[in-house]
């Protein structure tokens, strides 16, 4: 049984009118693929054709062909959603650890605020910008709904800061910033909470 909408028309037929999918070619003209995925017959032969081999063969077919449509549907809508390219950032909350005589001790940090610029999913880099001028180069990890920026500073520690999905009651973009540090051998770390706007 085809899923159907209120207007009567397959919802798979649906999804693919809105991608603009092209006809399939035949002997006698064309057929729409979401007529040929949906088992509706076309270029004057019915596509459940006749014996259980045909019917095998079509349904093989159709298979073959709509995991086609979907990969096709699922690029373009990852193409749509990039998202930007340079934020701004500001975390205000958060909190700050060292190690001192066998203990973690912590303290509220300073407000800290940078952007980042440059950013480039399909390579995976972006730029640190520090009071308008580039200060490192970034690597991005991709993640579902949010991207993660790390930067690796000179002595080899990690800065991380992670920002995610648009909030859409805000227009900001929530983020968390995380500092792995170490002094003579001791942890220092330090965790950020805040947000980030969009800048053109």
């Amino acid at each position: 049984m085809i899923p159907r909408q209120a207007n009567g028309k397959p919802r798979v037929q649906q999804r693919i009118a809105a991608f603009g999918m092209p006809n399939l070619p035949c002997l006698h003209g064309s057929i729409s693929i979401g007529a040929f995925l949906s088992g509706v017959g076309g270029c004057g032969l019915p596509l459940d054709m006749r014996g259980s081999k045909g019917k095998r063969s079509m349904s093989i077919a159709r298979m073959a062909l709509l995991a086609l449509v979907v990969g096709a549907a699922g690029s373009t809508s990852r193409a749509d959603e990039r998202g930007p390219t340079h934020f701004a950032c500001d975390f205000s909350a958060g909190y700050s650890w060292t190690y001192e005589a066998g203990k973690f001790r912590s303290e509220p940090p300073k407000d800290l605020a940078f952007e980042i610029g440059n950013i480039d999913l399909d390579k995976q880099s972006a730029t640190l910008i520090l009071d308008g001028k580039s200060a490192n180069t970034l690597k991005i990890v991709r993640a579902l709904n949010a991207n993660t920026f790390l930067e690796v500073v000179n002595e080899g520690f990690l800065n991380l800061t992670t920002i995610y999905d648009r909030d859409s009651a805000t227009g900001t973009y929530p983020a968390v910033h995380s500092r792995h540090f170490g002094l003579f051998g001791q942890p220092m770390f330090a965790q950020y909470a805040g947000t980030c706007t969009a800048k053109p």
